[in-house]
């Protein structure tokens, strides 16, 4: 079905992941590519990229606003569906669900995501959001690697977590006593509740002997 989608196309090179190489040997499409080596990072920054097709997963939508590229998600399961929501709700891109997914409804949708300026302002301004920051993550990371190079590990930043023992890492004596506080408060609960029904059972029996 994707394929015949695919094919009522007009643009010149479309890039698909695929996840078996028989699917890849039984449809072929002369400006479909399939590929097992594709790189979401590298596709979706690719200035000629349209529309990036994606099961709505965080680290895909994230590199493909940051580089202002519409989105098109089939959520599958956990945290997708939200994303999927959260795209189509801040018209950075449509969703589809698999359950309603047709060949004319792939084709309707794509047409609609690559001739709407309006979701492609909408991406741009994400990305910008995203871009605006004092320094580039490359500077960060070479800084912060640096940082620890000249600082002999930076032992200041570690996490005291670091030192605890595996008992306390666990917090296994934090719920040791709470077992023992649920036990003996469930301890004292039936020993209230035994008082009182003696003393319920010890009145009615006292009534019935009077009588």
């Amino acid at each position: 079905m994707k394929y015949l989608a695919l094919s009522c196309l007009f643009q010149q090179r479309i890039f698909m992941f695929q996840f078996s190489f028989v699917v890849i040997c039984c449809y072929i499409i002369h400006h479909v590519l399939n590929s097992l080596r594709f790189i979401t990072l590298c596709t979706a920054a690719h200035h000629n990229v349209k529309v990036f097709i994606t099961h709505g997963g965080l680290l895909s939508l994230q590199e493909a606003l940051y580089h202002a590229t519409p989105l098109l998600v089939l959520p599958i399961f956990a945290d997708q569906p939200r994303n999927a929501r959260f795209v189509k709700e801040s018209e950075l891109g449509d969703l589809l669900m698999w359950e309603e997914l047709t060949a004319d409804a792939i084709v309707e949708t794509l047409v609609k995501l690559t001739s709407d300026p309006k979701c492609k302002e909408n991406v741009m301004r994400k990305s910008a959001e995203m871009r605006d920051q004092p320094t580039s993550p490359r500077d960060l990371a070479v800084f912060w690697t640096e940082y620890v190079i000249r600082h002999r590990g930076a032992p200041q930043l570690r996490s005291p977590a670091a030192q605890l023992s595996w008992v306390e890492f666990l917090m296994l004596d934090v719920l040791l006593l709470l077992h023992l506080a649920l036990f003996l408060l469930v301890f004292i609960l039936r020993r209230i509740f035994r008082v009182i029904a003696a003393k319920a059972l010890g009145s009615g029996i006292n009534k019935m002997k009077k009588e």
